[in-house]
């Protein structure tokens, strides 16, 4: 043990032949019982969305007087939500979620059927009521009963749409035909009399800016209308999809296999070709330098484009020389450093690759916690929209008198006269929507911006972000103490029947508190860059601070590497939990520690890893992509299929997903075994009373070995 080495186990080293340590305690408790409160709290911020949300606003549009359509009383058979002006709307998804109403500034109706034709309000004459979408349920012949409000009056103060156009129901929203639209400058007109149609304020209704205004809702409407066709697909292929999914697990086993095979000569391959190449690009350059220098390569009169610029220039290739005589040099260097160390690496991941098939289950642990990822974002995403559909709805007064008097008398339905201005403050329930007699409306006018409601979705992201990365944690510590006890007992072959499932209980009952721990700090950082983020789109369209948006970018980055930082921390802590039962801050320094003092082969064993495991990622994604391209190809041929390439991007998509899991779990496999290796060597001599529990391999690999009492008398 080198003097440096730091502190013996404490007696902790004959407890490791058993695996990891048992006898441990509780640690982090505070974090904990942090935790257990988060949660406490989310499920009660739960309950309060369960009883306020209303997600229907969602799929029912609210009309002006606050009924949702197809499912409020008075209009139930009126399914379809129409706008008067829809060239009003955002697009907004926050208005979209938060209102249900596609955040349209405008009066809207439920009606039974969306218009069929381009028209104007005025095109409708009295016999033809139904053809008149007006406000409270009243009709053109009622308001005309009254002899006091014109038909322009109706038109021009809301009451009645100025114009209706040609739709297709979308969501239960009346949607303009998208072929109907021109997307330039020109007008729209009535089909039947070629009418310019006009808005409310009597201005020309021109195509464009319709058109932009449903631009997102046309583009939802194509990605639905591609969904629903791929669905169809699968429905079709979906065994064909099961054998793909079959066949990603077969190829990832089998690449992780051949690791340990081809390891070796892969990284001095890649090391010494690297090397290789970059020799060959200072050849091309410099000879191409000299030829154009020489006059021996002379520009083609047909050279005119951007790249022969930059071709038939010397400081093109002069450029290319220097920096590839550079990055040759530095490559030289790496080669000679690590020449020496890839051995230890290649030892490692051949460790790893024979731990994975020791605990097979492992392989297929990964699973797990992807499936309780999903179960919490779809709790989340639940919880989501009842809240952001839990604001209290706004009315307030409309006055449709035909002339500006500021008041009017009005009867409420409980039989009490008041007088009533207009846009004040009132329930729908005192007001009869039928009633054509009064000149008044209590219509909807939004909701109420209430900011605990705020304060409590923001709580409800943090817990989310919180629990996902314990989640994280958790599986990583639980694969941790698994292969912990394949090195710490292949030597006894004293590994336990069930490894993983004794790991977790373990973790779960001693160190849920740890792993919120190192949770809560990736939740803090992740925090900080979306408040980040937040600030550097708000100041978007602000054209005159580049230099704040420079600073904003560029903290940014700097927490994203403070990140993958605290990140690679995490994980070694999370070994050192496993393995003696460290709280985090003990097991963070511990494992930061030992990292620090064996930073050249810590390089090394990362830089190796992270590119066999990324080449392995793109490898088995590739041959997934091309196999099942020719397969869904000639399906293709025989079968009715929309899009035949839908499911193999579906597979290609799973590939890569499916292969990160199973390169993340050999990536903790490497990284535990190579942090167990450094306490071996750090803490063991070979020695009876300390001896090394690496396997013989490794040993001859690192040229240790154990003696025998024989051998330590002598």
């Amino acid at each position: 043990m080198t003097a440096d080495a730091g502190e013996p186990l404490k007696g902790k080293a004959s407890e490791l032949q058993k695996g990891p340590i048992k006898n441990r305690s509780c640690t982090d408790i505070i974090c904990l019982i942090l935790f257990i409160a988060t949660w406490i709290t989310m499920f009660a911020i739960a309950i309060v969305g369960f009883v306020r949300g209303e997600p229907r606003r969602l799929l029912h549009g609210v009309d002006s007087n606050g009924r949702r359509c197809g499912y409020s009383p008075g209009v139930v058979d009126r399914p379809n939500l129409l706008f008067f002006d829809i060239s009003r709307c955002s697009t907004s998804i926050a208005n979209i979620l938060r209102t249900g109403n596609l955040g349209c500034d405008t009066p809207q109706v439920c009606v039974k059927q969306c218009p069929s034709a381009n028209a104007l309000g005025t095109s409708g004459p009295a016999n033809q009521d139904d053809k008149l979408y007006c406000r409270g349920d009243r009709t053109l012949a009622q308001y005309k009963a009254l002899g006091t409000l014109q038909l322009l009056r109706l038109l021009a103060n809301g009451t009645c749409a100025p114009y209706y156009l040609n739709s297709e129901v979308i969501l239960g929203r009346c949607i303009p035909t998208l072929l109907d639209l021109p997307n330039n400058g020109s007008v729209l007109r009535e089909k039947s009399t070629n009418t310019t149609l006009t808005d409310a304020g009597n201005k020309n209704l021109v195509g464009s800016g319709v058109y932009s205004s449903i631009r997102t809702i046309a583009r939802w409407l194509n990605l639905r209308s591609i969904g629903v066709k791929v669905w169809e697909d699968f429905q079709k292929t979906w065994y064909y999809t099961l054998g793909g999914l079959f066949a990603i697990v077969v190829v990832s086993l089998l690449y992780i296999l051949l690791i340990s095979v081809v390891v070796g000569p892969l990284i001095y391959f890649s090391m010494f070709g690297t090397l290789a190449l970059l020799i060959w690009g200072c050849y091309i350059s410099y000879t191409e330098y000299h030829k154009l220098k020489d006059g021996d390569i002379v520009r083609p009169a047909s050279a005119n484009s951007f790249l022969d610029e930059y071709r038939y220039q010397t400081d093109t290739f002069l450029a290319g020389g220097i920096i590839c005589t550079v990055l040759a040099v530095f490559q030289f260097f790496v080669c000679i450093f690590l020449i020496g160390r890839v051995k230890f690496a290649v030892g490692i991941i051949k460790e790893s690759t024979k731990a994975m098939f020791a605990i097979k289950t492992a392989f297929f642990f990964p699973i797990i916690p992807a499936l309780l990822q999903t179960a919490l974002f779809t709790y989340f995403v639940a919880v989501g929209l009842y809240l952001v559909t839990s604001y209290k709805e706004m009315y307030t007064t409309e006055l449709f008198t035909s002339n500006a008097t500021s008041s009017v008398g009005v009867r409420l339905t409980n039989g009490t006269m008041v007088n009533v201005t207009g846009g004040t403050s009132c329930k729908p329930s005192d007001f009869s929507i039928g009633q054509v007699s009064e000149l008044i409306n209590c219509g909807f006018a939004g909701y109420d911006e209430d900011k605990v409601l705020l304060g409590l979705q923001i709580f409800h992201l943090i817990g989310w972000l919180w629990t996902a990365n314990w989640l994280s944690a958790l599986g990583q510590c639980t694969l941790a103490g698994a292969f912990a006890s394949f090195y710490w007992t292949q030597n006894t072959k004293s590994l336990p029947k069930l490894p993983l499932i004794s790991a977790l209980g373990r973790t779960l009952f001693y160190h849920t508190g740890s792993l919120a721990f190192g949770a809560a700090i990736i939740t803090i950082i992740q925090i900080i860059r979306a408040c980040l983020t937040f600030m550097e789109r708000q100041l978007k369209d602000h054209k005159d601070k580049p230099a704040i948006k420079f600073i904003l970018r560029c903290l940014q980055c700097l927490f994203l590497c403070i990140e993958k930082i605290f990140k690679f921390i995490n994980k070694n802590a999370y070994i050192e939990i496993a393995v003696y039962g460290y709280n985090f801050c003990k097991g963070a320094k511990s494992a930061f520690s030992l990292l620090l003092r064996n930073a050249a082969r810590t390089a090394t064993i990362n830089g190796i890893t992270g590119f066999i495991l990324f080449l392995g990622r793109v490898i088995i994604t590739l041959i997934i992509a091309v196999s099942s391209y020719y397969v869904f190809e000639h399906i293709e041929k025989t079968s009715d299929l929309h899009y035949y390439l839908g499911p193999v991007i579906v597979l290609t998509f799973a590939a890569y997903l499916l292969a990160g899991l199973f390169m993340d779990t050999y990536d903790m496999g490497v990284d535990t075994i190579f942090l167990c290796a450094l306490e071996d060597l750090e803490h063991h001599d070979g020695s009876p009373e300390k001896p090394y529990y690496m396997s013989e391999d490794l040993q001859k690999l690192l040229k240790v070995n154990n003696k025998d009492k024989s051998d330590s008398s002598s």
